[in-house]
């Protein structure tokens, strides 16, 4: 096989393909990149048994074929290659050779059918949506993922479709992230369904959406998904289980509702934390009084606090938070101001944008040391 490709193009190709290969692997096959080349172009694929990536790639094919070659090596030398015309050449079953202006390599290439078959999506339910939306409800949603596998259904993103509206949760036992967008419908009505994307797939599949109103389609079967751009398909399995009822976790409108503007209450839990010590999970003191809400935090280090004048004026009222998790949920908001919904220092916190009811975050409180 012989082709000839940009190097810009063809680097962004593997960039989008390495995000699937195996690190370790008992097949050494699924720690490289599959090459097919046709007259077409170029069509590279990785399959680490739980997802699989196949994009296409533009070139000037000299001569058909297939091959494997190592992703890390691969990657690594096309990156750094002068920007012109890359030269790709089989010489053999085993080796091939990669020209670029006075640069040349020789590299060992793998037996492709040693390469395992991506699987087939078989279903009859899909739908499509934006790639910038997509890609801004995992976003949203992402961080919430729990990253412990005692409850393996937590470790995914939940996609709950109930009358046209696509709702995507994630929930770690400490706090709730909820995005929702009216998006979807089906010829002949609405249709329910739900299914669970486990957060690695997620993760690479944010990376790889576009910030454009190019749709993505998605398949669905029992057991995989599928996510087709224009040139890239990403193939997962979904994990097995049934979610939880995230609606019952949504608390009604707490009695103590606190406007800040979200760049003020930013900095403040920034600061405070400056004297967090994670090992020793010292925590953000939240208390209100008066007109004023003040932040504040004790350990090791010192002391620090932060004040911020309201609007309003409030009794007293005093919340523990962890303050990673408080400073995640506000920096997941993009709106200027932000909302927290209180109820008292044991029940959870609801988090919401201004004027934005199509996201809600709810996060756990701390027991406070006196």
């Amino acid at each position: 096989m012989k082709f000839v490709s940009q190097k810009a193009v063809l680097s962004d190709a593997i960039g989008i393909a390495s995000r699937a290969v195996s690190s370790k692997n008992a097949i050494p096959a699924l720690e490289g990149i599959l090459i097919d080349c046709r007259e077409d172009g170029l069509t590279l694929t990785s399959y680490n048994l739980e997802i699989g990536i196949v994009t296409h790639c533009g070139a000037s094919v000299e001569e058909e074929g297939r091959t494997v070659v190592s992703a890390r090596l691969f990657s690594d030398i096309i990156h750094k290659l002068p920007d012109e015309d890359v030269i790709f050449q089989s010489e053999s079953d085993s080796v091939c050779r990669i020209q670029c202006g006075p640069v040349e390599f020789s590299i060992p290439l793998i037996d492709p059918s040693e390469f395992p078959d991506l699987p087939e999506i078989e279903g009859d339910t899909s739908f499509s949506i934006p790639q910038g939306l997509l890609k801004n409800m995992i976003d949203k949603t992402i961080f919430a993922v729990a990253q412990t596998d005692i409850k393996p259904i937590l470790t995914g993103l939940y996609f709950d479709v109930k009358k046209g509206i696509l709702n995507i949760v994630a929930i770690d036992n400490y706090r709730m992230a909820l995005r929702k967008e009216n998006i979807l419908s089906f010829e002949g009505g609405t249709r329910d369904f739900d299914f669970i994307l486990p957060g690695n797939t997620a993760r690479e599949l944010e990376k790889i959406l576009g910030d454009t109103d190019e749709t993505v389609s998605v398949f669905l079967s029992e057991k995989k998904i599928c996510f087709r751009l224009a040139e890239t398909t990403v193939i997962s399995r979904l994990l097995e289980g049934k979610y939880y009822d995230y609606a019952s976790f949504i608390p009604k409108k707490g009695s103590i509702v606190v406007a800040f503007s979200k760049k003020r209450l930013s900095d403040a839990a920034e600061r405070v934390s400056l004297i967090i010590n994670e090992r020793l999970r010292n925590h953000i003191r939240f208390t209100l009084s008066g007109n004023a809400a003040r932040l504040s935090c004790s350990s090791t280090l010192g002391n620090a606090s932060d004040e911020i004048l309201l609007d309003s004026s409030y009794d007293k009222f005093e919340i523990g938070f962890n303050s990673r998790i408080f400073q995640d949920a506000i920096k997941a908001v993009d709106e200027e101001n932000i909302i927290l919904e209180l109820s008292s220092s044991v029940l959870p916190c609801v988090v919401i944008p201004e004027g934005n009811d199509s996201y809600l975050q709810i996060i756990m409180p701390v027991r406070l040391k006196n």
